[in-house]
């Protein structure tokens, strides 16, 4: 432990200054749930999936949407896969467009620890799986999302804790290695501000953590930060303005109500009011200036509550928790021909938020956004990846004709293999995503 961080140990936590917020209990979860992941969609929902109620891991899903004050629950679709210390958070490919939202949910564990990945369409309300993540099943991780990239850093492999960061590209539907965190930690907090993601607290072998590590999306390097007044293993944070907020948790001894404000101008921590009820293992979704904790573990039992902090109005309103203006950029430098042409060039591309060409329409599944693998065209004349129009398909009665999801008319149960396009989709990626991928990895330090 360096000098300053034992003297920072040393320092009284300040009074809680006025106006620093208020908590607010709302109704109950429909479940008790401890480990269960959330994220907001549609600037007015939160959907919360998975965890365990005491008896099991879940794969359930419950969609709440709060507008008014006013907090209204409906079932979701389930999960495929029971997941207790998943992570979630919603990406979005165009930014101006709802229908671009998807929620992508990694690893967790029910039994055996995973690696498995699925995404949650909420425009089909519809579960896909998705790539698996790289080389190990990972649990009770941090995540956050940057525009089309989400972002898994730490967690616990069901061997030992690791420092590991993996980016999956939505577009592309990959994993790429990121540079690793200075320190090993799982069930810890993690948000985003600006061009920096910021990881607090959490656990390794030493035990607890109060300790904080910035990462610079641009420069791709870590910083250490002041650390927080007290030790804070599952614990969850939410950036807002120019302030990183830090919940509960557990500090070793005993579950946490407490809570702490980083502002990154001055660069120093204080106390902010405490929650109405201890709890560590929660899930945590922001909706404007509304923080919810939601659900967690008391020390003896799973929880149904869920709290959410209101920020004053006084503080910058934008919520950054999901969304940023910057990313990590994996490409490779490629001149372009004279002629402005591509390699391929098969349809119209667009651009993606972060400046970069996205792949053509033609080649993206019109179900998942994703450049296809196993192309196949319906009776509707539309391509679309297997593995989601079979899944569409067992959504409808077999002895029923399903509804198209591109023109919603009727469309037949048969497929055929689309060579010509999966040998573009091929294609594409060999030129676009593998050149990225080498980029991204010769850069980790």
């Amino acid at each position: 432990m360096s000098i300053i961080n034992f003297l920072h140990g040393l320092l009284p936590i300040g009074t809680i200054h006025e106006n620093e917020g208020t908590w607010d209990l709302l109704p109950p979860l429909r479940s008790k749930r401890h480990g269960c992941a959330a994220t907001a969609i549609r600037d007015n929902t939160i959907v919360v999936m998975g965890g365990h109620n005491g008896n099991t891991e879940m794969e359930s899903v419950d969609v709440y949407t709060y507008e008014n004050g006013t907090w209204t629950v409906q079932v979701g679709t389930p999960m495929k896969t029971r997941r207790l210390g998943s992570v979630a958070a919603t990406l979005k490919s165009d930014e101006a467009a709802a229908s671009s939202e998807c929620i992508v949910v990694v690893g967790g564990h029910n039994g055996r620890v995973l690696d498995s990945a699925e995404r949650y369409h909420p425009r089909l309300d519809m579960w896909t799986e998705s790539q698996r993540f790289p080389s190990h099943g990972i649990f009770n991780a941090a995540a956050v999302a940057i525009k089309d990239r989400l972002y898994v850093i730490g967690g616990h492999t069901g061997r030992n804790s690791t420092n590991e960061m993996h980016v999956f590209d939505a577009n592309f539907c990959t994993w790429t290695a990121a540079p690793a965190m200075q320190e090993n930690r799982f069930h810890l907090g993690a948000a985003v501000l600006g061009k920096y993601i910021y990881v607090i607290g959490g656990e390794n072998d030493s035990g607890a953590l109060r300790t904080m590590e910035r990462y610079d999306t641009e420069s791709r390097t870590w910083t250490t930060l002041p650390p927080m007044f007290s030790k804070r293993k599952g614990c969850v944070a939410a950036g807002v303005g120019e302030e990183i907020y830090v919940f509960g948790g557990h500090d070793g001894y005993q579950v946490l109500t407490s809570c702490e404000r980083y502002n990154t101008v001055t660069q120093s921590w204080c106390p902010i009011p405490s929650m109405k009820l201890k709890r560590f293992g929660s899930a945590i979704a922001s909706l404007g200036r509304n923080i919810f904790v939601i659900g967690g573990f008391d020390g003896r039992n799973p929880m149904d509550s869920v709290e959410v902090f209101t920020v004053p109005s006084h503080t910058e309103t934008t919520v950054t928790q999901l969304t940023t203006d910057h990313g990590d950029n994996f490409t490779s430098e490629e001149e372009t021909p004279e002629d402005g042409n591509s390699t391929m060039n098969s349809g119209t591309k667009r651009q993606t938020l972060n400046g970069e060409e996205g792949p053509p329409d033609e080649l993206q599944c019109p179900i998942t956004g994703d450049v296809m693998v196993d192309p196949v065209v319906a009776s509707d004349g539309y391509s679309y990846e297997r593995e989601a129009i079979e899944e569409w398909f067992r959504r409808f009665p077999r002895s029923s004709m399903p509804r198209s999801p591109s023109t919603n008319g009727s469309i037949e149960r048969k497929l055929f293999p689309n060579h010509n396009l999966k040998s573009l989709c091929r294609q594409y990626a060999d030129s676009n995503f593998v050149d990225k991928q080498i980029s991204g990895e010769s850069n980790i330090n």
